[in-house]
């Protein structure tokens, strides 16, 4: 993949917390490992993995300039783009209510952004994973 190294950012990973000060998911930034920006409806999968743990589809949303969108509603938004080099904003919800807080440390993260581009069969697929710190 050709910015494959680059996707998974190195800042802005952490909980992230309701108005109550409860644990309600987390957050990181991620780049798209493509060289030109890409309509949301092109983004056949996002995965997130935490220390080993994997993250449901359903509770994973991107925020991009234009809003923030679960992974299913991307599959309808045909002009709204994930601009190149733009740092989207993944969150993981918890969908049971009860918050996974990390601990303030060092965590071993993986996102795969999996593209479906019309020219290339199979489309396009980056997993990145780095070890990142806890910022919040």
């Amino acid at each position: 993949m050709l910015f494959e190294k680059y996707a998974l950012c190195e800042d802005g990973f952490g909980n992230i917390y309701d108005e109550n000060g409860d644990v309600a998911g987390f957050r990181l930034k991620a780049r798209l490992p493509y060289y030109r920006a890409v309509r949301l409806s092109l983004v056949d999968k996002i995965t997130v993995k935490i220390d080993g743990q994997e993250y449901p589809d359903d509770q994973i949303y991107v925020t991009v300039a234009d809003g923030t969108f679960s992974l299913k509603e991307m599959e309808t938004c045909y002009d709204i783009y994930w601009g190149f080099g733009e740092k989207a904003t993944i969150t993981v919800r918890n969908a049971d209510g009860i918050g996974r807080a990390f601990t303030t440390g060092w965590h071993r993260v993986e996102v795969g952004i999996y593209l479906r581009i019309i020219y290339v069969s199979g489309g396009f697929s980056a997993v990145c994973e780095k070890m990142l710190y806890d910022e919040y």
